[in-house]
């Protein structure tokens, strides 16, 4: 559903989180991504923004794997933040795109994905995961946009695109996996 695709309110469990992730790949250009944002407003005193940002780039590499306090500056209504470094946003109204935009040191990025199927999520609905992704969709896609990393820029059409967004209270202990992967 579209509502999906929106922030969600979090709810007073410490365990409480949200994410979206992207993974992304380009082999023309040699260009692949790994980009998550997770919020976790309930964890321990100050709450807590987990952000990965990972660029492989024909032999070049930007990695900016970080946790920062949460701020409620890192949510909005159409996607959320990791902070000054990473941001995700979807708009409905405008295309029903989403955007990713990466700004660090050497590196920028202006991502745009558009899904060639709508958002699924593909565990049944009596799955045993109800603890580690109560809320889950999952999507496939093409990639667009540019890409700067140390001065060398990658155009990107029509790239393969992987997304996921996921909400609610998730118990990392009660998973047998390590963490997901596609």
């Amino acid at each position: 559903l579209e509502k999906d695709e929106y922030s969600h309110a979090p709810d007073a469990d410490p365990d409480w989180q949200e994410s979206v992730v992207l993974f992304a790949w380009a082999p023309e250009q040699k260009c692949y991504f790994f980009l998550r944002i997770g919020h976790e407003p309930n964890f321990g005193p100050d709450g807590m923004t987990v952000v990965y940002s990972n660029i492989w780039a024909d032999g070049m590499f930007y990695r900016n794997c970080i946790e920062l306090p949460f701020s409620p500056g890192h949510r909005f209504a159409g996607g959320c933040s990791g902070g000054p470094t990473l941001r995700y946003e979807y708009d409905g109204k405008r295309d029903g795109n989403h955007r990713w935009t990466v700004r660090d040191r050497d590196v920028s990025a202006d991502l745009v994905m558009q899904d060639y199927m709508p958002a699924f999520d593909f565990f049944p609905s009596d799955h045993n995961l109800g603890e580690v992704a109560p809320h889950h969709i999952e999507a496939v896609g093409y990639l667009s946009g540019t890409v700067v990393i140390k001065g060398r820029t990658f155009h990107l059409e029509k790239a393969f695109g992987h997304r996921d967004r996921s909400w609610g209270t998730r118990k990392w202990e009660t998973i047998r996996g390590h963490r997901w992967g596609p």
